[in-house]
């Protein structure tokens, strides 16, 4: 059953083995990192396009004007999955 606060807390973590009990923290971390990082990795995917442009030699087409520009440029020429490059490597250097 899952409890939130209170008592139930804490009648469930007696009901939970030292080991249960470290992999349900465990798996809670993950779950929450994992949830953190679809809104995470696309903020930082814009910002290092951003960052990269100002070194970059000026290409037509590849100037983006600021964040919402450059999310619509992605997501239209690369699709979602542009926006997510490189997710699981952010999600597993989270890991255990």
């Amino acid at each position: 059953a899952l409890v939130t606060g209170g008592d139930g807390r804490r009648q469930a973590a007696q009901q939970l083995t030292p080991g249960q009990e470290f992999a349900v923290h465990l798996s809670c971390g993950m779950l929450a990192e994992a949830v953190t990082c679809v809104i995470y990795v696309p903020v930082d995917v814009i910002k290092e396009r951003l960052q990269v442009q100002q070194s970059a030699t000026s290409v037509e087409g590849s100037h983006y004007t600021g964040s919402f520009h450059a999310l619509k440029q992605i997501v239209r020429t690369e699709g979602l999955k542009g926006i997510y490059k490189g997710y699981w490597a952010t999600l597993a250097s989270f890991g255990p």
